[in-house]
């Protein structure tokens, strides 16, 4: 054999041999200058199927000026995961990456010869903002070769999980809805988005995923019932909206999901599940309500409701009562028809009644069966309904109050601290009702409060100067 075709066949080799020979080892820091212009290394952390590394950058650093390379140990290149040619910059932020040679992407290189690999570009980078960089594990099972990697820019340090509880935690038949909540750092940045993803088998071949419902720090979805053995789930943060997942999910398969990750909370990596008794069947509810109130503004009663989950859903009738009895429609809202995900709904009362009035929702089914929500009631004010004069007052002022009748009020006055200094009650004796009171009070500045039942329907500032 002449000396050419022997080199020829050692290169073909060592190709074969560098490419795609699985060698045990899995990226364990990701280089890069983009956190302060100086090239640094930042452990991953192994989150179950994916890793996972953050920092904010403290530089301005224009397009293609700073590198990034996924290495397995600090000043050890064998093996990497990087481009196979210089001079490639990562198409963009906030997408899934896939492992393709001839472009940037996480490529496995051995390390050894020629099969070295180059050191990525990154887009443009920004001070102040975060970057958080993914890439699967064993992206083929038990071969380290090529890898799925995102890197996802930010202008907040997402939040992270503290706790996550299920209810009910037993007893789960094949008619039960499950609801998560998880606990949060903080409040949720602008462009920061929260999803339950759940599946019937562990390693997520197929999976739904619902958008959460953030209250105050804590946020909730609920799983509909199954006709499954098992349900296995986790939650986790993105930057990017439901309709973009999804959308990344069908180029990229599941795996889009864990490189469009912020934060997640995964049991430690084997994700949550609870089993599933064989019994009953699942009929997905009309509606399942999480919340609704109703609020008096200057001229208008909004009306604020959410679901999450509806089946063949049609509309909402908007209905107003005077006594909580006798209802009358007043408006209507199309519902979503299907949808296991919370989903808002409005609706403003445009002409409120004066005084009391009750509120509530007939979620009506695409078959014209119909279902009522709990009810709400709200006090309208209308401007000029209630007086206190004459202010500034020397102690003896009048309270007239019209459009309230049969219904025990309360006065209170309190200090600016908000001590309560005065307190008397009246009964409201028809349409028009006048009071007068003489509270012996120092001069200062006071907050007059009248309340019925337990809504506060009048606050205003008292002088009281002699």
């Amino acid at each position: 054999m002449s000396t050419r075709l022997l080199l020829l066949f050692f290169s073909v080799f060592f190709l074969l041999a560098g490419r795609q020979s699985p060698v045990l080892g899995q990226a364990g820091n990701i280089a890069t200058e983009a956190q302060n212009g100086s090239y640094q290394l930042f452990s991953l952390t192994d989150l179950g199927i994916f890793r996972q590394a953050r920092f904010q950058s403290v530089v301005n650093l224009s397009a293609g000026s700073s590198t990034w390379a996924y290495v397995e140990a600090d000043g050890n290149y064998t093996p990497n995961w990087r481009p196979y040619f210089s001079g490639l910059t990562l198409a963009g932020y906030d997408q899934t990456i896939a492992p393709i040679g001839g472009t940037a992407s996480a490529t496995y290189n051995s390390g050894y010869g020629s099969f070295w690999g180059d050191d990525g570009l990154m887009p443009a980078v920004t001070s102040g903002n975060y970057y958080t960089f993914n890439i699967t594990e064993y992206s083929k099972p038990g071969d380290t070769v090529n890898e799925y990697m995102g890197v996802l820019e930010t202008s907040y340090d997402p939040v992270s999980f503290t706790s996550l509880t299920q209810s009910p935690v037993s007893g789960i038949d094949r008619s039960t809805y499950v609801t998560i909540t998880v606990s949060l750092s903080d409040m949720p940045s602008a462009g920061e988005y929260l999803y339950l993803r759940y599946a019937p088998t562990y390693n997520f071949t197929g999976s739904n995923f619902l958008d959460m419902y953030v209250s105050g720090l804590t946020a909730s979805a609920t799983i509909p019932c199954q006709d499954q053995d098992s349900i296995y789930y986790y939650v986790y943060s993105s930057n990017r909206t439901k309709p973009q997942i999804a959308t990344e999910v069908t180029a990229h398969g599941q795996v889009a999901h864990d490189m469009l990750t912020l934060n997640l909370i995964n049991n430690g990596g084997p994700n949550y599940f609870y089993t599933i008794l064989p019994v009953n069947s699942c009929d997905i509810l009309p509606v399942t309500w999480l919340d609704f109130t109703a609020e008096a503004y200057e001229q208008t009663v909004g009306l604020n409701w959410w679901t999450s989950s509806e089946s063949n859903s049609d509309h909402f009738k908007v209905q107003r009562s005077t006594d909580g009895s006798d209802w009358e429609d007043i408006g209507q809202v199309l519902a979503a028809g299907q949808s296991f995900q919370t989903i808002p709904y409005s609706y403003t009362d445009d002409a409120p009644l004066s005084g009391r009035a009750y509120y509530r929702l007939l979620q009506v089914d695409q078959d014209g069966t119909s279902d009522a929500s709990e009810i709400r009631q709200v006090f309208f004010q209308i401007q000029d309904q209630i007086h206190i004069f004459p202010n500034p007052s020397s102690g003896t002022f009048h309270i007239s109050m019209q459009g309230m009748q049969g219904e025990q009020a309360y006065c209170l006055i309190t200090d600016m601290a908000g001590k309560t200094v005065y307190a008397e009650r009246f009964f409201p004796d028809g349409m028009m009702t006048n009071k007068t009171l003489n509270t012996g009070l120092p001069d200062g500045v006071y907050q007059v409060i009248i309340t019925a039942g337990q809504l506060d329907i009048c606050r205003q500032q008292l002088v009281i100067q002699r």
